[in-house]
């Protein structure tokens, strides 16, 4: 190990050693323009050029092809047979590709700088975003063996796991069997008529996934953050809601809401409550928090609260859904967005909801990959034999079944369950 080399340098001389060495360690989607040490940039683009066209290669042979003099046959030929573990390669390449986003960002801050006068934060996000898919390309293009390697994969994961779920834990067993989980890269739509429920159900979901450890993010357009604390605390301890929002709780209820208070901190859970915003904003804020720390499932409460950019609603709302699903096959994770039903509901008897009742159901109804409807019939009748049952309809799932099944919800500690 040398010594004088910056840390950054040591990683990628160990990485393309080992990839000189060991060339089945050489990764595709790290570049040459990864890197900032220019011989190493050199050594490791004619690995790249030798897999591409599947020419095979050793050190000796790989040294030879460089003129005698260079820095490139110095550096080969003062090679001794140090190798990155197996188990660590991916780390370096990560490392490699972390180091080229922190520099992609320093250079994206100054020609902001230049272009406005000062680091205008939209800006720099959409600059970032678009010099970074640069380095994706050749994720998204598959050919067929690749494409064969994954099915074969995913096909005998699926088949391994036991009736274990393979995407993020709901934590009712009806919509794990309909949905396996919240797959990633998929785009769910949570939608009712107003008081049915569907932001307290979201936030169920949301605290599931949060007490199993995944990072989770909710945009709460329309509710406070410390409304929106006060029904997760309610939901957790399973002290009533409304006594916790206005502060009427019992004393001796306090050392368990210190409790929860305590299990919520350990939580991954991050919440934005900034009110009207565009959903290119949110988009932006949710890429830039992944940026920091990866996250692996968004809420997002709710579609028609965003601030409007178009002529038209139909326009927006068009928009909103197209950029709701990039995110969420660009950053791999499975996106849920609420949204209210249009009034043509109250005018039929059967007040069930249904496709055509989605407010701009076109555009929500095409991007979702599934569309998920809140209906209890003790909102409508008061003197209901049903109190508390609530209908929950898979209306579309690309990928699997539809059907309804029952959820009972008890409004005073903000809950529902199987």
């Amino acid at each position: 190990m040398n010594p004088q080399l910056s840390d950054s340098a040591l990683v990628e001389r160990s990485y393309v050693l080992s990839c000189v060495l060991k060339p089945e360690y050489l990764q595709s989607e790290v570049r040459p323009s990864f890197f900032e040490n220019v011989v190493y940039k050199n050594v490791y683009a004619r690995l790249i050029d030798y897999k591409s066209k599947g020419t095979q290669w050793d050190l000796t042979l790989l040294y030879m092809t460089f003129p005698t003099n260079t820095p490139e046959r110095d550096f080969l030929g003062a090679t001794e047979d140090e190798l990155v573990s197996e188990p660590l390669i991916n780390t370096y390449a990560e490392k490699i590709k972390d180091n080229y986003r922190k520099r992609v960002a320093l250079e994206s801050m100054d020609e902001i700088l230049l272009e406005c006068g000062y680091h205008d934060p939209y800006k720099f996000q959409l600059r970032l975003q678009e010099k970074l898919q640069l380095i994706e390309p050749e994720k998204t293009v598959h050919d067929s063996k690749r494409i064969v390697n994954n099915i074969s994969d995913y096909l005998e994961q699926q088949k391994n796991l036991d009736f274990k779920i393979s995407g993020i834990e709901t934590g009712f067993l009806k919509f794990n069997q309909m949905f396996h989980g919240f797959q990633p890269s998929k785009l769910y739509v949570l939608a009712a008529r107003p008081s049915m429920g569907k932001s307290a159900l979201m936030m169920n979901f949301a605290v599931n996934a949060a007490r199993i450890g995944k990072s989770v993010y909710i945009h709460c357009l329309e509710e406070s953050l410390n409304s929106f604390t006060c029904r997760v605390l309610s939901f957790l301890s399973g002290i009533n809601n409304e006594q916790i929002q206005k502060g009427q709780f019992a004393n001796s209820q306090w050392p368990l809401l210190v409790q929860h208070m305590d299990e919520l901190a350990r939580m991954k859970l991050h919440i934005n409550d900034k009110a009207n915003a565009s959903a290119a904003e949110v988009c932006e804020a949710i890429r830039a928090l992944n940026y920091r720390q990866k996250i692996d499932i968004v809420f997002i409460d709710h579609i028609q609260d965003l601030r409007k950019t178009k002529d038209s609603w139909h326009q927006d709302t068009s928009e909103a859904c197209a950029l709701f699903k990039g995110l969420a096959k660009d950053l791999k994770i499975p996106v849920i967005i609420i949204s209210q039903l249009n009034r043509g509901v109250e005018s039929r008897n059967d007040k069930h909801p249904m496709l055509s009742d989605l407010k701009e159901s076109g555009d929500i109804e095409q991007k979702a990959d599934a569309v998920i409807f809140i209906y209890r019939d003790d909102y409508y009748n008061p003197n209901s034999a049903l109190p508390g049952i609530t209908d929950i309809t898979i209306a579309k799932n690309r990928d699997g079944r539809v059907g309804t099944f029952n959820l009972m919800w008890n409004p005073e500690v903000m809950r529902f369950r199987d």
